[in-house]
């Protein structure tokens, strides 16, 4: 018996059963063979193989043992079929088990992860929280202090601003002012802190007064600046000087006019003092500008120079004016800002207006940035009148 004959089923090979007669096999056999011929199927490549198997199961199946012996080989193949089934069945059941429990573990992993992953993250989101906290509150701490010394440096400053007079050689027919410009000026002292204000006499050459926003820059200007080493300043306090500082002028030597420049100065800082307190004591200005008109020098030498600066008083009566109700609100404190930067000349040194927005937190806050809303209108009003006067000086020249 062929290997290959005995690996196939002879009884499906002819059509029959199992139990098929050696008649019905044989009659079976000759059915077949009219359809497997290979005189009959030329084209048919496989003709002559399905022939060779037909009449293999022909020689087995007619033969009583030879089909006996090919019934328990076929049985017990079929036996093992069966059981191979029934294995790869089982087999294929447990490995769906197995496979089951491994993705609800792989599962059950994952969500674990994740809510690790989920609580360190809420971790990790709290920490930062308190740190963001902890920083804002030390933020906030730090600015209220800033806040605070800016108040009382403004307090201190608002009624006696510092002020500094520079003077410094030159001729009446320089051109150049010795050397010292408005431009030069400014860029020689700006290293030393913020300028309020900057007016160079026109009239006057080698003359100058300077306004810091603090006062720790105008005594650092007095303690170090000497200006061009060709043309040397001489800087010197006209208000707002500490009290603990001794510092003197750079220079001792003074031109013979400098008295009457200093009385005259004063005088009008005295006058603008008084202009202020009107607004409060409306009985108050006349006695005290007679009392300052009193203090003028009565000397023959002082006289002249004194009365003609005298005049320029006269046009600061105006500044009194202010209306009563930019002292009341904070607010109109910012308007009054905002115009005051719109009336000086481009490119003049000024404060930002928005370092003084107030927050109306309290009434105390409130009153500082009133009454630096009404210094600096004061000090606009002083500015407009002073050009206006050397304007009138200089056309009165010509």
């Amino acid at each position: 018996m062929a290997p290959d004959i005995s690996e196939k089923d002879l009884y499906e090979v002819l059509g029959v059963l199992q139990d098929a007669t050696v008649s019905e096999i044989k009659k079976a056999y000759r059915k077949k063979a009219l359809t497997c011929h290979p005189d009959k199927n030329p084209d048919n490549p496989r003709a002559a193989k399905e022939w060779e198997e037909l009449s293999k199961a022909l020689e087995i199946l007619a033969d009583s043992e030879a089909r006996a012996a090919y019934d328990k080989v076929l049985k017990a193949r079929k036996a093992n079929e069966l059981r191979n089934r029934a294995l790869e069945s089982k087999r294929r059941k447990v490995k769906e088990e197995l496979e089951a429990r491994e993705a609800a573990f792989r599962e059950e992993q994952d969500r674990s992860k994740g809510r690790d992953a989920a609580q360190q993250l809420k971790a990790v989101i709290k920490r930062l929280q308190e740190e963001g906290s902890r920083i804002l509150a030390e933020e906030q701490r730090l600015l209220k202090e800033e806040l605070q010394r800016e108040g009382s440096g403004l307090r201190q400053e608002e009624d006696d601003p510092p002020r500094l007079k520079l003077k410094w050689k030159s001729k009446k027919s320089d051109d150049t002012n010795g050397g010292y410009s408005y431009d030069v000026l400014y860029r020689t002292l700006l290293k030393y802190g913020p300028i309020t204000n900057l007016l160079v006499s026109s009239k006057k050459k080698g003359s100058a007064v300077v306004e810091f926003g603090t006062s720790r820059a105008a005594e650092l200007a007095v303690q170090n600046e000497s200006g061009l080493s060709t043309n040397p300043l001489e800087l010197s306090w006209l208000s707002g000087q500490p009290k603990a500082a001794t510092v003197a002028p750079s220079s001792s030597a003074q031109p013979p006019n400098s008295n009457a420049d200093d009385d005259f100065e004063s005088l009008v800082l005295q006058r603008l003092k008084s202009a202020g307190r009107q607004q409060r004591c409306g009985g108050q200005h006349a006695e005290e500008d007679k009392d300052v008109r009193q203090s003028a020098p009565q000397d023959g030498s002082r006289t002249s120079d004194f009365a003609a600066k005298e005049q320029y008083l006269r046009h600061t009566e105006d500044i009194a004016s202010v209306p009563e109700d930019l002292l009341t609100s904070g607010d109109r404190a910012e308007t009054v800002c905002s115009q005051e930067g719109s009336i000086l000349q481009e490119g003049r040194p000024d404060r930002d207006c928005d370092t003084f927005k107030t927050s109306n937190s309290g009434r105390t806050e409130a009153r500082d940035y009133e009454s630096l809303a009404l210094r600096r209108m004061r000090q606009v009003a002083e500015r407009q009148k002073l050009i206006e006067q050397m304007a009138r000086e200089d056309a009165g020249e010509t």
